[in-house]
């Protein structure tokens, strides 16, 4: 999915507690590191207001990416900035 508007949050929850691991912002992905690796999602997405998402066809992501360095460089700034939060809470 890619935002359209609105504001969401990435989290992981255990029986003990629920861990907010970053805020996704509109232009930004969702769901993007599991399609991706082809693994199950590392985390869930609340929304933290009222959200707009785009959906993008699985088949689709590969050549969008592939035809639109926009969308590239979107998804590769998506994923450097969730990486240094990451890291900064290391």
């Amino acid at each position: 999915f890619l935002l359209k508007k609105g504001r969401l949050q990435a989290i992981r929850a255990d029986k003990e507690k629920t861990t907010v691991l970053g805020e996704i912002l509109p232009g930004e992905f969702v769901g993007e590191m599991a399609h991706i690796t082809g693994e199950s999602r590392s985390a869930d997405v609340l929304a933290s207001e009222n959200s707009e998402l785009v959906e993008i066809p699985v088949g689709t992501l590969d050549i969008l990416l592939f035809s639109k360095p926009a969308w590239s460089r979107a998804l590769m700034k998506t994923l450097a900035q969730r990486l240094r939060v990451t890291n900064t809470k290391i």
